[in-house]
């Protein structure tokens, strides 16, 4: 009898780790890797690596412009924040909405939200994109 109770917790065990990285590594959409929604987003501030010059609005189109944007992709929690790649500069964005702030740092097939790191799925995040809406910002 021990012998199966002892075999039955090695199997539980076993796969707790399992279960509790299971929901990093499922593919989530923008908004679930904000703290609030992106329809809840009323200021948006950029910087970009060339210029060094943070950019604000708080236009919603424009706003709704770069969520829909990184809502064309899928997110996949990269396990323990690591990464292999990370470059010397990147844009820089802040989300602010309902008291709290987001960042994005984003670079092309991974990026870090609040802190956390993912990998771009189904395409990848333009710099030429950033930077040409980054330009379409008024002072």
């Amino acid at each position: 009898m021990r012998k199966y109770i002892y075999l039955i917790l090695i199997f539980v065990y076993a796969f707790i780790p399992l279960f509790v990285m299971s929901d990093q590594i499922v593919n989530k959409n923008f908004d679930e890797t904000l703290n609030i929604s992106s329809h809840e987003i009323s200021k948006l501030t950029m910087d970009t690596p060339s210029n060094r010059h943070y950019k604000s609005t708080t236009n919603k189109k424009e706003i709704k412009r770069i969520t829909d944007y990184f809502n064309c992709v899928t997110y996949e929690r990269m396990l323990a924040d690591r990464t292999g790649y990370m470059p010397d500069r990147a844009s820089i964005i802040y989300l602010d909405g309902n008291g709290h702030t987001n960042f994005i740092v984003p670079y092309k097939k991974e990026v870090m939200i609040n802190h956390k790191l993912y990998k771009v799925k189904n395409g990848e995040i333009e710099g030429k994109f950033l930077k040409s809406f980054y330009d379409s910002l008024g002072d």
